[in-house]
């Protein structure tokens, strides 16, 4: 007999001869399950539980999971049932996709469910199968040093690191040379079946080598007036290093004055791949070195001074002045000390002396036949911060003045009209400030005081200073005021005239040119025109009309003091 199944509402008056039975499997719906929830992804590894709901105990329930790809399935047989569920639990090993469903047999029938699809992932990688690179206790020496111990992964795939978190990765361990932080990132590379893990990351530092200074070598210098001192090595231990490249270097000496093995210190300072590189252990470094004296200024260090036959006098010569140094420099306590006198024999005495500034010379008197040049007397100037600067004196012979008579053209007349009548008006306010200066770089040829002799008789004594001034010499203002007379006299060439106020005047005779103009107003040292070889260059100071010594003026001395009335 065959056996039918009807659905339930089916009653059996309809048939004749059949009959009619439930069907025993009315409920086939197949889910997939981690955990109680539904899934259809998972990754490698993961037990995945299949549940066919079915309506009735007692079935024979058969799981077929058949992978793409592949034709035959596998099958799972036996399931445990609870509560109208046949559950399979099945560890899916191997990624890939998956086609699943179930067959369920009763009685004679049987029914399959839906297909369901499930995706099997790459696997995660466990941490605990992870064991992380070590950073190095690293120090610069100059070398490449691996930056971390390795770190390991247990089956999953291989360990790799990099030098940039989105770099290339590699099995090699990454290197360093020169000091500083470093970031190693590393990442497991999964294996078929894995995922590779993200970056992560492991800081690392190579320190600065330990340097210390060994010699610092200062060099000599000739005195400049500043401590500055100038470096010719350094010597480091176990490394050598290049001034200007990997390190510079400040010194000074302890202070400016000239000394043998004088105290320095050294500052060292590292630079570029040296300071990246290195640290000093102390940067200040002692040493010593020298500071040589100077050579001596340039200036005019030659002076003459005019002696007069038969005339026995001691002479006095204002010396060169030393020039004023730059800022910072010192000539340090300079002396002056006499040094060789070479003069002719029957000229010279004893007594020769040098002070403030100033040599005197005492001469005696002597009637020779010998005029120009006779003789030398030098001068040695000592200082602590310059070589000596030795002076020379020139001392010159001359007769006693013997001046020819005149046949007056006029001169004497111009002259007069000319200049008596400045010695008597003139500025009452005083002009001029400080020492006169000389109006001309020549040697003193003649001397105020000394006697002039006309036709074998004294005729008188020169009233002025007369200057053995060079040909197309520049003369100059002795000190400042107003320009009273400018011009040309018969009798004295080119003149000029100059009111320092108070009833003091300059009267400059013997002029080639004259570069002035009256009423003009000159500071000391302004030229007022040039020197010739027609007249003797004559400077007369004249208070009112009484003339007195330019030369104690010139020496500061004259006595030309000045009060101001109460």
């Amino acid at each position: 007999m065959v056996q039918w199944y009807a659905p339930n509402d089916v009653k059996g008056s309809q048939l004749n001869n059949v009959i009619i039975n439930s069907l025993p499997i009315t409920t086939k719906t197949l889910n997939l399950k981690v955990n109680g929830t539904n899934v259809n992804k998972v990754e490698r590894g993961t037990t995945v539980q299949l549940c066919a709901s079915c309506n009735t105990n007692g079935a024979d329930v058969t799981f077929s999971i058949l992978k793409k790809g592949e034709t035959t399935p596998i099958t799972l047989t036996k399931p445990s049932y609870a509560g109208g569920k046949y559950t399979k639990d099945y560890s899916f090993d191997t990624i890939g996709e998956y086609t699943i469903y179930f067959t369920a047999t009763k009685d004679g029938y049987s029914v399959q469910s839906a297909e369901k699809k499930l995706t099997v992932t790459k696997a995660t990688i466990p941490a605990s199968a992870i064991t992380a690179p070590a950073a190095n206790a690293l120090t610069y020496n100059g070398n490449e040093q691996a930056l971390i111990t390795a770190g390991s992964v247990t089956d999953y795939g291989t360990m790799q690191y990099s030098l940039t978190k989105n770099g290339t990765y590699s099995p090699n361990i990454p290197t360093g040379t020169d000091a500083g932080a470093y970031t190693v990132w590393y990442r497991v590379i999964g294996d078929a079946n894995h995922n590779d893990t993200a970056p992560a990351s492991v800081a690392v530092s190579i320190r600065k080598k330990p340097l210390t200074i060994t010699g610092v070598t200062a060099a000599s210098k000739p005195y400049d007036g500043t401590t500055n001192a100038g470096i010719t090595s350094v010597t480091f231990d176990g490394v050598t290093l290049n001034l200007g490249t990997d390190y510079n270097v400040a010194a000074s000496f302890d202070e400016a004055s000239v000394g043998n093995g004088k105290n320095v210190t050294a500052t060292v300072t590292l630079i570029g791949q040296a300071a990246q590189n290195y640290a000093l252990e102390q940067s200040s470094f002692p040493t010593t070195g020298s500071i040589t004296k100077a050579a001596a200024p340039d200036f005019t260090k030659e002076t003459s001074l005019a002696i007069i036959n038969g005339y026995e006098k001691t002479y006095t010569v204002t010396l060169p002045a030393l020039p004023t140094l730059e800022t910072p420099k010192e000539y340090g306590a300079p002396t002056y000390e006499l040094g060789e006198i070479k003069l002719n024999d029957g000229y010279y005495t004893d007594g020769a002396k040098v002070e403030n500034g100033k040599m005197t010379l005492p001469i005696q008197k002597n009637d020779v036949g010998t005029t120009g040049p006779v003789g030398t007397v030098t001068v040695v100037i000592k200082s602590k911060n310059y070589e000596d600067i030795t002076l020379t004196v020139t001392r010159t012979m001359y007769d006693t003045v013997t001046v020819p008579a005149e046949e007056d053209t006029g001169g004497g007349e111009e002259f007069r009209n000319a200049i008596w009548p400045l010695y008597t008006t003139g500025s009452s306010a005083k002009l001029w400030n400080g020492r006169f200066e000389a109006p001309s770089a020549g040697a003193v040829a003649m001397e105020y005081g000394v006697t002039q002799m006309v036709d074998g008789q004294r005729s008188g004594q020169a009233t002025g200073l007369t200057y053995a001034a060079a040909d197309g010499e520049t003369v100059t203002a002795p000190q400042a005021g107003n320009v009273v007379f400018a011009g040309t006299l018969t009798l004295t060439g080119g003149t000029v005239v100059i009111d320092h106020g108070c009833g003091v005047k300059s009267y400059l005779y013997g002029l080639e040119t004259v570069g002035v103009e009256r009423g003009q107003s000159v500071s000391a040292g302004d030229p007022l025109g040039t020197a010739g070889t027609a007249h003797n260059l004559i400077y007369e100071l004249r208070i009112g009309s009484k003339s007195t010594d330019p030369q104690t003026a010139l020496d500061g001395n004259s006595g030309l003091q000045f009060r101001e009335a109460e």
